[in-house]
């Protein structure tokens, strides 16, 4: 059931991750403001995990699993050095 939507949840993880705030920003020990992570995309983050976790132990390598295919792959890492730099 997971491989079926596997894609599905990792791009609305990836989204998730991405969206827009409202503006909610705090000003940290150095003084510069940062956006706040939120609940929704720590848990976004979590999820995504998971699902690379569950495909990781299925037999064969990651690089070798149509599922992942490179987009999605490029977009993740994208996704996740975009998360780093931003808050």
């Amino acid at each position: 059931m997971l491989m079926a939507h596997f894609q599905d949840l990792c791009y609305n993880c990836l989204i998730i991750m991405r969206s827009g705030d409202s503006g909610s920003l705090y000003r940290n020990q150095s003084g510069r403001e940062v956006r706040k992570t939120g609940m929704l995309r720590i848990r976004a983050v979590e999820h995504l995990r998971a699902i690379l976790t569950v495909l990781s132990k299925r037999p064969g390598s990651m690089r070798d699993s149509k599922v992942l295919g490179d987009a999605l792959r490029k977009k993740i890492i994208e996704t996740m050095l975009f998360m780093m730099r931003t808050f």
